[in-house]
């Protein structure tokens, strides 16, 4: 999808601005999918797909031409590579919280929304995201008014005895966290020497033969890439290492989307030490407590 914007001063009070708007795009063949405009009237924007793009262009310059000239409006911003996510059903009407969860699943999920629009029925509500979110955004929605199951991602690094100690505790709480609507998938573990991983999660009956047989070294743009790739919802890298390497990519991590968990007893100073902002200290220090 791309979205126009068209805005000005000139906007207010003139009547009439939407209706051209339509009319421009219908002159021109093409389909109008979201509209929504600004309390104060000053913008208005709309999309239309991405390979009418050009073409909207063109008759939006050719239907506005007098007021682009005069200033009465600023030139056409047009944002590109965007999709749109829905939310319909006859439930919304009478369902209280349904907006606010969905918004809340695209904010976990680091998603920025452009553009909201909601049907007059209260059937519907849209929201316009980068195209590249889109299907992260997807699947964070449906998990979030339609799953009960809390799906999370783990991925440890160090596997020697704190970090083995782990693996097997998580193995044997599988079927407690399962009733408990906790989806826990370790999808990777990792040592000084390699990196062994399954975004399905990890057999964690046979982990050490397995990571034995891996060949790939641990590396963050790796694990980045793979989160990126299969649109993983909640991943958490657990630090069983005392590599300060390793606690120096905590930022980056954190950056990226993970939530981090140190295994080290002084790791909410070092967290503190490590991460001036806030938000990613609190990121990092709620994974911790819930791992």
């Amino acid at each position: 999808m791309a979205m126009f914007s068209v805005s000005g001063p000139g906007m207010k009070g003139m009547i009439g601005m939407a209706a051209r708007v339509f009319a421009a795009m219908s002159r021109a063949g093409i389909s109008v999918v979201l509209i929504t405009q600004s309390s104060s009237e000053y913008s208005i924007s709309f999309c239309v797909p991405q390979s009418d793009c050009a073409r909207a262009r063109r008759a939006m310059q050719d239907e506005f031409y007098l007021e682009l000239k005069e200033g009465l409006l600023e030139p056409l911003a047009v944002t590109e590579r965007l999709a749109i996510i829905s939310v319909v059903g006859d439930g919304m009407r009478t369902l209280r919280g349904i907006s606010a969860k969905f918004f809340a699943a695209l904010a976990r999920a680091n998603i920025n929304i452009v553009a909201i629009a909601q049907g007059s029925s209260e059937r519907s509500i849209s929201v316009v995201v980068n195209n590249d979110d889109a299907t992260t955004g997807v699947r964070v929605t449906h998990q979030m008014l339609f799953n009960t199951d809390q799906v999370i991602e783990v991925f440890v690094i160090g596997v020697g005895g704190v970090g083995g100690a782990l693996l097997e505790q998580l193995k044997r709480q599988q079927t407690w966290l399962k009733n408990k609507h906790i989806d826990l998938r370790v999808c990777g573990v990792a040592n000084s020497k390699a990196l062994l991983t399954n975004v399905h999660g990890l057999n964690l009956d046979n982990w050490q033969a397995e990571l034995a047989q891996a060949n790939a070294p641990f590396n963050l743009g790796r694990l980045i890439r793979l989160v990126k790739e299969y649109h993983l919802l909640n991943p958490v890298i657990v630090d069983c290492t005392s590599s300060q390497a390793v606690a120096d990519q905590y930022a980056d991590f954190l950056r990226e989307g993970f939530h981090v968990g140190d295994a080290k007893q002084e790791s909410e100073h070092l967290v503190d030490g490590l991460l001036p902002s806030a938000t990613f200290r609190r990121r990092a220090i709620t994974a911790q407590i819930l791992v």
